[in-house]
């Protein structure tokens, strides 16, 4: 990690593992090494101290929660692929960590960074994803119905709401039963603003941000949207094969802020101490594509 004025920080051991940063920005979870049992590690980026939380069993994802961070274990393993039995364990920065639920087949989940709220999703016989939600403060899971062919999922920081892209369509949780927002079946991107109060998804064609009852989209004459970013002064980065492009809801205006060079392609981006930093894939000859690199660019 590079904080603004440039000095660096790092844990070792992550590799291919997940890590996140914390909603406050002030801490990195990260599991760290290789085998069953792997590290949990938090690293304070204040003081550059890195302590561990647990040694979780096969833990493949890390979420943070207002005080602590859930984790994903792999419990029990079935041949067949259909019982994999899996738990969600929080561990708190200050405590002892404690098993959420074990069930089969917990698929996915995704927690509010800045909340206590965890929302799942487990694989059903039929082939649906149940939906519970819970704290982390206690209390028993509570269904909120069934989905078919979820792909990912985002909860609100604060908690408030949910949102849940699917091969179907973008669908809001903000009652007792998931609400289809949108129809787009291949979505890329979803966040929800820092707030909570407006909700963003992209995928290839189009870029929708809803904010309240407004409904704001933006398409970019047939060019693929590859990921979007919520950016200070409530606009919207855009990654946009060739180019990155700054978009204002409100008022409609976009305009591209850098170009890619001749065979490379952008990914991600985001903006960090006023300047972009940006994912891009470099094509080196008709059929080889070279691996990803974080590059730091001027904003304009």
């Amino acid at each position: 990690m590079r904080d603004g004025l440039g000095r660096e920080q790092s844990i070792a051991g992550v590799g291919r593992n997940d890590w996140r940063f914390s909603g406050d920005g002030r801490h990195v979870a990260a599991i760290a090494g290789d085998g069953e049992r792997r590290s949990l590690v938090v690293l304070d980026l204040a003081t550059g101290i890195a302590r561990e939380l647990g040694r979780p069993l096969f833990a493949d994802r890390v979420e943070w929660t207002r005080q602590g961070v859930v984790v994903r274990e792999l419990r029990r393993i079935d041949p067949s692929g259909r019982n994999d039995r899996r738990r969600l364990v929080y561990y708190p920065l200050a405590g002892s960590g404690r098993t959420l639920v074990e069930r089969r087949n917990v698929e996915h989940y995704a927690t509010a960074a800045s909340g206590a709220r965890v929302v799942f999703f487990a694989s059903a016989r039929d082939g649906a994803s149940e939906i519970f939600d819970f704290s982390v403060e206690g209390g028993a899971p509570i269904a909120r119905g069934r989905l078919r062919d979820v792909i990912d999922a985002e909860v609100a920081p604060d908690g408030s709401r949910a949102a849940v892209t699917t091969t179907r369509g973008v669908f809001l949780l903000d009652g007792r039963r998931p609400r289809r927002v949108g129809d787009e079946a291949k979505v890329s991107t979803l966040w929800f603003s820092p707030d909570g109060a407006r909700l963003l998804f992209a995928s290839p064609e189009r870029a929708t941000l809803l904010d309240g009852g407004e409904r704001h989209r933006l398409a970019l004459d047939g060019a693929r949207i590859e990921s979007a970013r919520f950016v200070a002064g409530g606009e919207v980065l855009l990654a946009v094969e060739k180019s990155l492009v700054r978009w204002n809801p409100s008022t409609g205006e976009h305009r591209a802020i850098a170009t890619a060079r001749d065979g490379e392609t952008f990914l991600a981006a985001d903006l960090f101490a006023g300047e972009f930093v940006f994912l891009a894939q470099r094509s080196t000859s008709k059929d080889a594509i070279a691996p990803p690199v974080v590059k730091i660019g001027q904003s304009r």
